[in-house]
């Protein structure tokens, strides 16, 4: 059969109505939840999502000198495919008047979420390849649609969400792409050239997918084609489809980095022949066991890691077991690690709720705990847990920002070009682990820490008339009220009643800032008053 009456066939889209109204209505409840996350989430999950994407951007705009830019670019070691799909999407929008960073970073994470909803939809329709139960097809796709991090990572402008993304899609292709034969499928070469291109496109964005995909590769090769020799053939048309988007991907590095280059063997040299890696932490084997389980929502993370060792272990041919296990085992064995390098897999691994938990028509009887967890599934106890990800999900969707980001947002949008700002404090909103932040500053924009309040009067008497003053606490110390009684509060990161409750000092640990506008020219009547006004 061809590609396309396998993918009318598999997806049901054309055969079976009512699955098309239940995924499209599903869909859609999944499209208004990245919307609202893609809406709010201005800020970034971890570092690494803002200086190794957008930071690179901003260089190509000219706003970030080259050397302010991370360690890594200066050793060549990211992929700029990414940020070279936003680059041109910025300068599309420039060109039409579109200057805003703010706005210019929602594009980006408009971007990443239709690519995250695509994939989020491509699994949806894989579930009536992978579930023969109509019933357990139904609760994979709401799970799809309403796990709490599937929207929050589907807008991260990171390696590991576009990655994630195209991985999806290569499986995605395999499964609606191919036809059965018996237990064992049978691949048009469209669907595996495709797959290949999904599988390239994931390793351009983030170079350790390739553990997965070469997890897919040997079980096409070795158990899901309808011959070993038919699968080794398969697997190298998979493998051919790969080598394009890496081409094109070295293409682009080298025009990232303005020279020739080969960023995914300085990745793999400098970080694991060099071990450069380890100087951020270095963990035993076993514990991702811990990371992914050591959060407030345990009971998800706790039954979703029961689920992946059940599933490995339920459905030891299965296509999801050979890409997850063989991306888990080698990150393990890395010894630095952090919960976002499994987030590539999130997609794909949704599924391990029903693999482990729900019934198999292939297995004559269900082991006895499973069908007991799996007859509990509308208790009150897993009605706890469901709401427990409903309000996560509402929590990630809606409050993903960061203080700085936050305070950066407020100072565009109300002060713009030319401004000029200073801070006198520790923590600086413009600078994370060390590294400036550009993207978001105004043209124009001046900007200078302060080191002691000596500065501060200076700055009084011979700077500019009006400037803003950051600082690193919720409220003016009461020498720097006595030094600028002029100092008008116009922003900070939480009120000032949190300061009766700072147990265990959590705000000094916090990213806490306050700024002030500050007039010099202010007459001595205003400030009186003001003093006055503030008293009341």
């Amino acid at each position: 059969m061809s590609l396309r009456e396998n993918l009318r066939n598999n997806s049901g889209l054309a055969a079976d109505p009512e699955w098309r109204r239940f995924v499209t209505r599903w869909a859609l409840v999944s499209l208004v939840l990245i919307a609202i996350a893609c809406y709010f989430s201005y800020g970034f999950f971890q570092f690494d999502e803002y200086y190794q994407i957008t930071e690179f951007v901003s260089y190509k705009l000219g706003k970030t000198p080259a050397s302010e830019l991370a360690w890594e670019y200066h050793q060549q070691i990211r992929p700029w495919m990414q940020p070279a799909v936003y680059y041109a999407a910025a300068r599309a929008f420039m060109a039409i008047g579109v200057e805003n960073p703010f706005t210019l970073s929602f594009v980006f994470r408009a971007m990443s979420g239709l690519c995250g909803w695509a994939a989020v939809v491509a699994m949806m329709l894989s579930a009536r390849v992978f579930f023969a139960d109509r019933g357990v097809r139904r609760i994979s796709v709401i799970l799809l649609a309403l796990l709490w991090l599937i929207p929050y990572l589907a807008v991260r402008t990171s390696s590991e969400s576009l990655s994630g993304d195209f991985f999806a899609f290569g499986v995605a292709a395999l499964a609606l792409g191919s036809s059965a034969e018996g237990d064992r499928r049978r691949y048009p070469l469209a669907a595996l050239l495709i797959a290949g291109l999904s599988f390239g496109m994931a390793f351009e964005f983030r170079y350790q997918i390739a553990f997965a995909v070469a997890g897919v590769v040997f079980w096409v090769a070795i158990i899901g084609s309808e011959s070993h020799k038919r699968g080794v053939l398969n697997a190298c048309l998979i493998l051919a489809g790969v080598v394009p988007p890496i081409l094109v991907g070295t293409a682009v590095d080298c025009w990232g980095y303005g020279g020739w280059t080969i960023a995914p063997w300085n990745y793999f040299h400098i970080n694991i022949v060099d071990h450069k890696a380890d100087e951020f932490g270095t963990s035993p084997v076993w514990w991702y066991f811990y990371l992914v389980n050591e959060g407030p929502l345990a009971p998800i993370t706790l039954l979703w890691t029961a689920a992946a060792l059940i599933t490995w272990v339920r459905h030891p041919r299965h296509i999801l077991t050979w890409a997850t296990l063989s991306f888990f085992v080698a990150h393990s064995l890395v010894a630095h690690k952090e919960v976002r390098f499994l987030f590539p897999m999130t997609l794909v691994a949704t599924f391990f709720f029903l693999l482990a938990f729900a019934p198999s028509n292939s297995e004559s009887d269900q082991p006895v705990p499973l069908r007991w967890l799996w007859e509990r599934r509308r208790s009150w106890p897993a009605k706890l847990i469901y709401a427990a990800n409903l309000v996560a999900l509402a929590i990630a969707s809606l409050t993903a920002k960061r203080p700085g980001v936050d305070l950066q947002k407020f100072i565009y949008d109300n002060y713009g070009e030319g401004c000029h700002a200073y801070l006198l404090g520790k923590k600086n909103p413009y600078q994370n682990v060390g590294v400036n932040m550009f993207f978001y500053r105004p043209t124009g924009f001046v900007y200078q820490e302060l080191k002691d309040y000596d500065e501060l009067k200076g700055l009084l008497r011979t700077g500019p008339r009006k400037f803003l003053l950051i600082t690193d606490q919720i409220s003016l110390s009461g020498e720097q009220a006595e030094i600028a009684p002029q100092a008008t509060l116009v922003w900070r990161s939480y009120p000032s009643w949190l300061e009766n409750y700072n147990y265990l000092h959590w705000l000094d640990r916090s990213k806490t800032f306050s700024m002030y506008a500050i007039d010099t020219k202010q007459s001595h009547s205003e400030i009186g008053s003001k003093l006055t006004a503030d008293k009341r």
